[in-house]
């Protein structure tokens, strides 16, 4: 009798509801968890449909890999018409790919593995944008390393190519008001758009930002000099820190000459430590003084020996100078300090080619092509050890 009634309890519970079961789901932009295909195919493990943007959409999710927003600053069109849909009275939900995941006990569970981190010379190449702005995001707080090795500072992409489209729409003269209203209608539908908000904010501060040149005179991060008008200030003493600012804001002005005797000034105020070397000594490499450059670069790893960027470049100026035995221990000691720094192993392939050792240039350019295969750095690798390295 007990063993019927238990039987008659067991088949009268219902099948679990799948959590999107019966929902029609669209995607919108670039997802950072996962491809687009493999979150498509998640949504309908979890019973929901994926297709276009209709009146019968029950779900909008947005992808946070990139910022949703056109070159004039407004949202995407498919953003435009679910606010359309929206005020018509249509129950459509507009939902950050973050929070769904998050809804669905899925955050942190992403599918494609490990993110993948860049440095600041791989954004650089990757974004157009020059390295010194980077470290310059960085020094005031509008971007965050998510780690740093010996000093080598490591980027998720979407944070710097977030800075950079907004840098770039300020430029092009979009108007800070519009961008703004952009971003506090998606903050209703992606919280985490509260982050962009305050980079924003520090962009705007950083692209006012001048610097006083070593005559007086003034130049903005763009490299457009302002001239001084009225009564020159009185000249006061100037510390460590500041000449340290100043050399700072010259070097992102493209002002190289004038940051070099800025960063000369640091030093002889006190500033003589690891970073200000470094600093020196990549200007100097810019401006092809390579002996220099090299000095520097030795001074940086005298009060730093594990300064991973520091025996990098002077792996590269080494190279310039035609010192490929030096070249090569100092690629080594590089890739030593942070195996998965590819433009260490870049110039290491080069080094060893220099030196007659192909084999080993080719391991070493296998691993740097494993990260950049199309750049005009990998060509020059596949110049250089012919096809076998493929």
């Amino acid at each position: 009798m007990g063993a019927t009634t238990g039987k008659a309890r067991e088949s009268s519970r219902k099948p679990r509801r799948l959590p999107l079961e019966g929902r029609h789901v669209c995607l919108c932009g670039r997802f950072a968890s996962m491809s687009r295909g493999q979150f498509a195919a998640l949504v309908r493990r979890m019973g929901g449909r994926v297709g276009r943007l209709t009146e019968g959409t029950d779900l909008l999710v947005v992808g946070r890999d990139r910022l949703p927003l056109r070159e004039d600053g407004r949202l995407a069109g498919l953003l435009e018409r679910a606010r359309e849909f929206q005020d018509r009275g249509f129950p459509l939900e507009v939902i950050g790919e973050q929070r769904l995941l998050e809804r669905l006990g899925l955050a942190g569970r992403e599918e494609t593995g490990p993110q993948r981190l860049y440095t600041t010379a791989q954004l650089s190449r990757i974004l157009g944008v020059p390295g010194a702005r980077i470290r310059g995001w960085v020094r005031r707080g509008i971007i965050r390393p998510v780690r740093t090795v010996h000093r080598l500072h490591l980027f998720d992409f979407r944070q710097v190519a977030e800075a950079q489209m907004l840098r770039r729409l300020l430029d092009a003269g979009v108007a800070l008001s519009r961008i703004r209203r952009t971003l506090e209608l998606l903050r209703r539908w992606v919280p985490e758009t509260e982050v962009t908000l305050t980079r924003l904010a520090r962009l705007e501060a950083d692209r006012r930002l001048a610097v006083r040149l070593g005559d007086g005179g003034l130049a903005e991060p763009s490299g457009q000099l302002r001239l001084p008008f009225g009564p020159s200030a009185p000249r006061t003493a100037v510390g460590p820190e500041e000449w340290l600012e100043r050399a700072a804001g010259l070097e992102e002005a493209e002002c190289y000459a004038e940051a070099v005797r800025a960063y000369e000034r640091a030093l002889l105020a006190g500033a003589a430590d690891a970073e200000t070397y470094f600093r020196l000594g990549n200007l100097l490499f810019a401006l092809e003084r390579y002996d220099e450059a090299r000095r520097r670069f030795v001074d940086a790893l005298e009060r730093d020996p594990h300064y991973v960027e520091a025996w990098n470049n002077l792996a590269s100026v080494l190279g310039e100078l035609g010192l490929w035995e030096r070249a090569v221990h100092a690629a080594r000691r590089a890739v030593d300090l942070a195996p998965g720094f590819a433009d260490a192993h870049y110039n290491l392939a080069l080094a060893l080619a220099a030196t007659g050792r192909l084999e080993d240039a080719r391991h070493h350019a296998r691993i740097y092509l494993a990260h950049d295969a199309t750049s005009e750095w990998a060509a020059a690798l596949r110049d250089l050890v012919g096809p076998e390295r493929t």
